[in-house]
């Protein structure tokens, strides 16, 4: 059993095929290599919506929890809103490939924040969680 909850390095290495994938598709020419940088979005996605979820739901208090996930919720419709327009930015003023290098940028900048969330975060024993359980509903 983990001291500290699994959704740092988890959502971390989630962050890194995210990075892969959306770094490899400014790179790739062909539509194999395409389709392997799907694959790579795909396993990232895979690794993140869950953990992400339960992780959101574990750090809440247990009377708040549908705020929390509610927030959670709201932050994909900021990124569906804010990711075109940045993404059209970077496209008229830099190139089309910058949309690509920019969005692999962003995923490597998670990547470290979600390693720092993991060496900040306390004990699971501390927070009086089974690491990597979500708290029973009340």
């Amino acid at each position: 059993m983990w001291d500290h909850p699994p959704g740092g390095p988890l959502l971390a290495a989630g962050s890194l095929f995210y990075a892969l994938g959306v770094g490899s598709v400014a790179l790739g020419r062909s539509f194999p290599t395409f389709l392997f940088s799907m694959v790579l979005l795909t396993l990232g996605e895979m690794l993140m919506i869950p953990t992400a979820t339960t992780l959101t739901a574990n750090l809440a208090p247990p009377t708040a929890r549908g705020r929390y996930m509610s927030v959670y919720g709201l932050t994909w419709g900021i990124g569906f809103g804010v990711g075109p327009v940045i993404g059209g930015l970077l496209h008229d003023r830099v190139g089309p490939a910058a949309i690509w290098w920019g969005g692999a940028g962003m995923a490597l900048l998670a990547v470290l924040g979600f390693l720092g969330l993991a060496r900040r975060s306390p004990p699971a024993s501390a927070r009086g969680v089974l690491a990597g359980a979500s708290l029973p509903l009340e």
